[in-house]
Order: C-alpha cells, then sequence, then structure tokens
C-alpha cells in the first residue's frame, strides 16, 4: 500500500554526530500534496569546535536505495539550501525551508536523509547526517496537459552533426498555424538533454538553431532544411529533442516538440 503523498517524518533510524557542524536536536522533511515542494525543518545545527568558523553549510534531502552509512553519498539530492558558516560556539536555530523538489527518474520506495555538508577548498563535504525510519514511496507529478496546439511542427525530423565544419542540418516538414492572426517569430531548435523531455521547460544544451519569421494567417512553411553553426555538448550520451518555439513578446515559448526513443553519443 502506498503512503500518503503529504508525508511527514521526524522519527529517524540513528542520529550520526561526525564533526562540526552537526544537527543538534530534532530534523523533519514534508512534501506537499503534490509532490513539487518539500520543507525541510531543523531545530538546531551548530558549530562546538572552538577552534574556529566552518565554511558555507548546506542542508539536503536524499532519496537513497538503502540507509546512508556515511563516506561517498550514493543518493539523489531531492532539496538543498545553503547557509552561511558558523563562527567557534554558534549555531542556526530553528529553521524551515520550503524549496521545489526534484525527484528521482523512478516512482519507487526510497529510504530518505538529510545531510549537513561543509564547504572545503576541495567542495562540500557531509559532516552530519540523519536517516529515517522508514522507506517512502516517491512518485513524480504526471506532466502537465500539453494546450491544444495552434501552432505545430510535423516530421520527419532529421537532424546531422559536421563538428569539423561546426555546423548542424536540421531538417523538418511542415509547420503550420490556425491562428486567426500572425504568430511570433519563430525558432526551429535541436537539444540535447540528459533526461528525456516530455514538455514543459527544458534543460540541456542547444546544438543549433534555425530562426524564421513569423507566420501571417493561413500560412505555413512546407518544409525546414537549414545548415547553421554547431555547438557541442559536453561529452557523453543524451536524449536528443527537436522544439519548436514562438517568440511571446518577451522570451521564445515551446508549442510543439519531437523527441528521439534512443540516446546519442558525444
Amino acid at each position: 500500500m502506498k503512503i500518503p503523498l503529504a508525508i511527514v517524518f521526524i522519527l529517524t533510524l540513528c542520529f550520526h554526530m561526525v564533526a562540526s557542524p552537526f544537527f543538534d536536536g530534532g530534523v523533519r522533511y514534508q512534501f506537499t500534496g503534490d509532490m513539487k515542494r518539500v520543507s525541510l525543518s531543523h531545530t538546531k545545527i551548530s558549530n562546538d569546535n572552538h577552534q574556529g568558523s566552518t565554511g558555507t553549510i548546506k542542508v539536503s534531502l536524499w532519496a537513497m536505495d538503502h540507509p546512508y552509512e556515511g563516506g561517498q553519498m550514493d543518493g539523489f539530492r531531492v532539496a538543498s539550501y545553503t547557509l552561511e558558516g558558523l563562527k567557534a560556539g554558534y549555531w542556526w536555530n530553528d529553521m524551515t525551508k520550503t524549496l521545489n523538489a526534484t525527484l528521482p527518474q523512478w516512482s519507487d520506495y526510497y529510504y530518505m536523509a538529510m545531510t549537513v555538508e561543509e564547504y572545503f577548498t576541495e567542495g562540500y563535504r557531509i559532516t552530519d547526517w540523519v536517516n529515517f525510519a522508514d522507506a517512502v514511496y516517491l512518485e513524480k507529478p504526471a506532466p502537465p496537459t500539453p494546450p491544444k496546439l495552434n501552432i505545430s511542427m510535423e516530421g520527419p525530423y532529421r537532424w546531422q552533426t559536421h563538428p569539423s565544419e561546426g555546423k548542424i542540418e536540421i531538417d523538418t516538414g511542415k509547420i503550420t498555424h490556425n491562428r486567426n492572426g500572425h504568430t511570433g517569430s519563430l525558432r526551429i531548435a535541436v537539444w540535447a538533454t540528459q533526461n528525456r523531455y516530455n514538455g514543459g521547460q527544458i534543460n540541456g544544451y542547444v546544438l543549433g538553431y534555425v530562426q524564421k519569421e513569423s507566420l501571417q494567417k493561413g500560412m505555413m512553411y512546407p518544409h525546414i532544411d537549414a545548415y547553421v553553426r554547431y555547438k557541442a555538448p559536453p561529452s557523453g550520451r543524451y536524449y536528443v529533442t527537436m522544439t519548436l518555439s514562438e517568440f511571446d513578446g518577451n522570451a521564445y515559448v515551446i508549442r510543439d516538440y519531437f523527441t528521439y526513443d534512443d540516446t546519442f553519443n558525444f
């Protein structure tokens, strides 16, 4: 049986005091009913190291396949926030932060932990943590229902990079609209993303794009085939998405898209 989506946990399996800074009292987290936001709370974070101040402090909530036992963290960071470092003998008292929650890709049961990290020259290092008692079911919210399209892009969809020339070829079928008036200016872009794009805000690397003038009422672009500047993403495997965006007066907004099923190596 699934645990209700609005989740609150205070009870812990174990409390590890590794070094300063550390949790000095209870900790707690609570998801909103739609799992899009989470509140992180602590009674106190202290620095009892009288030899000096800490570095910048980060508080994080993690989802893991097994309880955290110290060392390298093998988990998914759901939310985090930073605090200024603490002078010797000082503390951060009774704080709650409500943050956007980023859930793991797969809906499943996860063990949860909250950590305190301190910034050193080589990066952040976990100095204390709390494991929460029971595994909980984390289910990503369904993507929002896309609005009815009044600007659309049709296949076939094709792209081909030419790294030696610094170019990418972008090829699509027709672009149409059913507006009573004209559209904004249009942009057809090829994106590389670490996660499969399914609508909404896109996060990734633009490999290249084609800029087109706005379409007047009753007009269309029967075919797009362009050879434009190419910018390679960092080396790795990525999902690739072709987007059709319209300028709405402030920014380009995605109106239609196509995502390939397979990943590609760059």
